[in-house]
Formats: C-alpha cells, structure tokens, sequence
C-alpha cells in the first residue's frame, strides 16, 4: 500500500487531531515536486495539488505546530505557499496583509 498525496492532503486538512500529523505534514512537504506541484506529470497533477496546497494553508490558517518529523526553517513556508501571509484578523492573503484605516 502507498502514501497519497490527495488523501494525506484531506486529513492533514480536515482532521489535524489524530496522531501522525506532523509526519503526513512532512510528508507533503516532501512530496512537492520542484515545479511546484504534486503527484504525476501529465495533467493528473491537479486534484492532488489541489489537495496540498488546501491542507497546507489550513495549517497556515490554525498556526498548527509543526509537530514531530516536520523542521520548520529555510524550507517552511514551503514553495506552494511563498508569499503568502496569516493576518492578525485571522485572514490568509498573498502579499502583505492589508491594514484597515479607521473611519473617524
């Protein structure tokens, strides 16, 4: 039997409290490939990137720890989520989070 990324994908998303996060955490991050994207080359990459990349940025949402396995560092964010940011108020947004200006 082997891993899937799509499957991991939804449990690192949906069901951060069972035990092994931190390694199906880590092992998405290990699965990415250097172009970006998860699973095969020929257009079946979607539905599994689609999946990292969602489980990811509920990681990044909850601020979940890093748990066993995964060393955050030069590699964390990873690629899939450069560039984008947790804002005080909770929300997630590529760049810079956006400061409200008070209407006096």
């Amino acid at each position: 039997m082997s891993s899937s990324v799509y499957e991991t994908g939804r449990l690192v998303a949906d069901a951060p409290w069972l035990a092994g996060h931190g390694r199906r955490l880590a092992y998405l991050l290990g699965q990415q490939g250097t172009d970006g994207t998860w699973g095969p080359r020929g257009g079946y990459a979607l539905v599994p990137t689609a999946s990292a990349v969602e489980a990811l940025l509920a990681v990044l949402v909850r601020a979940d720890p890093a748990g066993p396995g995964v060393r955050p560092g030069p590699s964390w964010p990873p690629p899939a989520l450069a560039g984008w940011t947790r804002c005080r108020d909770g929300s997630v947004t590529e760049g810079p989070c956006r400061t409200r200006r008070r209407s006096t």
